[in-house]
């Protein structure tokens, strides 16, 4: 029955456009086009801003925390029972300590800013999340850096140079104030695929972060990755309940201002294109009446 439903509708379908003035059939058939353009425009313009969420969600779940933790008015000290209860909630896949920092890169006269991250290299060596977005090289270790590619690129870098990192702390002396500074090795470059993040990021062992921003043996931050990032707001919320005294943010916060854009970019999209069709659809009604 609905295949003779849809026979009819074809035939009636071609019978009006051949039993109207040239004029009607043309505009007709222009009205028809329209809506079909439409809603194709509609369909692909909507899959493309689909995939880049997903695309530019997967790069930004596979280098930053999918939950990041801090302590309420502190630091946090002892940060290694801490990461160890972490890890034993369900669903958690890696936990690591973490410290975020700006400074000063310096190669030979030419100097720029950069980030930071700074993370026990021992955590991240077997780090699937990680090792996924080194381009070439080595992962870090002590004594040895890896950086963006945007950033190599833009110093002329490459594995096995050495730079300076200067860090804004430091010590007053007869001479003035001293920042404290360490001569690093690139041991590889880093591709997340974000302009952003592959121009400023540099990736280093913790404990030369300590010596540079005068830490001491605490910690920032703790992150944590999960199996399942989309049950961060689940996951994050046991943390909290756990351990009162922190503050567990799932990456749906931190990265809410970037989500949040895309969405609403996504919806302004759909309307402009949504216009486009109810314009097309008018047009096919006037040609009707």
């Amino acid at each position: 029955m609905k295949y003779l439903l849809n026979e009819d509708i074809v035939f009636l379908t071609f019978r009006y456009f051949r039993g109207r003035s040239p004029f009607l059939k043309l505009m007709s058939s222009l009205s028809i086009i329209g809506v079909g353009v439409g809603v194709a425009t509609l369909i692909v313009v909507l899959s493309v801003m689909t995939g880049l969420r997903k695309q530019l969600k997967e790069k930004i779940l596979g280098i930053t925390p999918h939950i990041l933790i801090t302590k309420y008015g502190g630091v946090i000290e002892g940060w290694e029972k801490f990461v160890d209860e972490v890890k034993k909630i369900k669903g958690v896949r890696d936990v690591f300590p973490l410290i975020v920092g700006n400074s000063i890169l310096k190669k030979d006269e030419i100097t720029t800013s950069v980030v930071l991250q700074c993370i026990p290299s021992k955590y991240v060596k077997d780090a699937l999340f990680f090792r996924k977005f080194l381009k070439y090289g080595e992962i870090f270790s002590d004594g040895k850096v890896n950086v963006g590619h945007q950033l190599a690129k833009n110093l002329n870098l490459d594995v096995g140079d050495k730079v300076l990192i200067v860090s804004p702390y430091g010590g007053a002396t007869i001479f003035g104030f001293i920042p404290n500074t360490t001569e690093v090795e690139i041991s590889g470059i880093v591709e997340v695929g974000i302009f952003d993040w592959d121009s400023v990021f540099v990736f280093l062992d913790i404990s030369q972060c300590q010596e540079l921003f005068d830490t001491g043996s605490w910690v920032s931050s703790v992150a944590v990755m999960l199996d399942e990032p989309d049950k961060a707001d689940f996951v994050s919320g046991i943390i909290e309940s756990t351990f009162p005294e922190f503050v567990a943010l799932p990456w749906t916060r931190t990265q809410k201002n970037l989500f949040a854009a895309l969405r609403l970019e996504k919806i302004g999209m759909t309307l402009v294109l949504g216009l486009i069709v109810v314009v097309a659809s008018f047009n096919i009604l006037s040609t009707l009446t």
